[in-house]
C-alpha cells in the first residue's frame, strides 16, 4: 500500500489492536460495522486495518479525524492490527505494520511520533511490544539509524513455528535471521543471506540448502 498524506495536519500515529483473534473478525468491514451500529459512528474508527496475514486494509478516510483514543484524536493517525493475545500477532503483521510506519514516517521527514493507545488511556492495547517492533526513542519517534529489530527480541513477535524462508521472503523472521547469522539486517532474504546461510549450514554439517528450515532455526538459536 502506498501512503499517500492528508491535507490535515498531522503530528502522531496511534497503534491499537482489535481485542479479538477470531477469524471470522480479521477484516476491516467487520470491524466497520461495529463501530457503526454498535457506537453509532458514520465509519470505521481506524485508518488502517492490519489482518492476521499481513494485509494492511484502508479504514476511515485520512481526512478525517480518527475516533480511536478519546481526547487524542486530532492530529492523528490511527492503526489497528487484529488480534488480542500476543503470542497471536504474526509475523506478516508486524512487517506489514513496521513497512507502514516506515513509509507514514518518511513522508512526513521524521517528524511524527508512534504511540500505543496504551499512553493515553488505562488499557493494555495494543499488548504487542510496539516500541521494539518499530524501534522507538524514548520520546516516540522511530530510530531508522538501527536495524529493525535487534538479536532475538523479534522471535517473541513470530507466531507459533518459526517459519521456513527462502530466497526472496521479506518479513522480520528474516531480520532476526540476519542478526543470528551476522549479515546486514534489512529483512528481506537475498543472495547475501543465501549465501551466508549456506556457509553456515556447511559448518554445522547440514544440506547447503540456503533455506532456513527448522533444524537450521535450532542451530541458530541455540548457537
Amino acid at each position: 500500500m502506498i501512503f499517500l498524506k492528508p491535507l490535515r495536519p498531522v503530528h502522531s500515529v496511534f497503534l491499537h489492536c482489535s481485542a479479538s483473534d477470531r477469524p471470522e473478525h480479521d477484516d476491516v468491514e467487520v470491524i466497520r460495522q461495529w463501530h457503526i451500529k454498535e457506537r453509532g459512528w458514520d465509519d470505521i474508527g481506524y485508518h488502517f486495518f492490519i489482518t492476521k496475514g499481513g494485509v494492511v486494509q484502508p479504514g476511515r478516510d485520512l481526512e478525517k479525524v480518527p475516533a480511536a483514543q478519546q481526547g487524542h484524536n486530532v492530529g492523528t493517525i490511527a492503526i489497528c492490527c487484529h488480534g488480542l493475545e500476543k503470542r497471536r500477532f504474526t509475523d506478516q503483521q508486524m512487517a506489514a505494520l513496521y513497512n507502514l510506519c516506515v513509509d507514514i514516517n518518511e513522508v512526513y521527514d521524521g517528524k511524527v511520533t508512534f504511540h500505543g493507545h496504551c499512553e493515553v488511556a488505562p488499557k493494555a492495547c495494543p499488548v504487542f511490544d510496539y516500541k521494539t517492533v518499530l524501534q522507538l526513542d524514548s520520546h516516540g519517534y522511530m530510530n531508522l539509524g538501527r536495524p529493525p529489530l535487534i538479536g532475538m527480541e523479534v522471535l517473541g513477535h513470530l507466531d507459533g513455528d518459526l517459519p521456513v524462508l527462502g530466497t526472496g521472503t521479506k518479513s522480520l523472521a528474516v531480520a532476526a535471521a540476519q542478526k543470528l547469522l551476522g549479515v546486514p539486517v534489512d529483512g528481506v532474504m537475498g543472495q547475501d543471506t543465501l549465501r551466508a546461510t549456506e556457509r553456515f549450514q556447511e559448518a554445522q554439517g547440514l544440506p547447503k540448502t540456503g533455506t532456513i528450515d527448522r533444524i537450521t532455526w535450532d542451530r541458530l538459536v541455540t548457537q
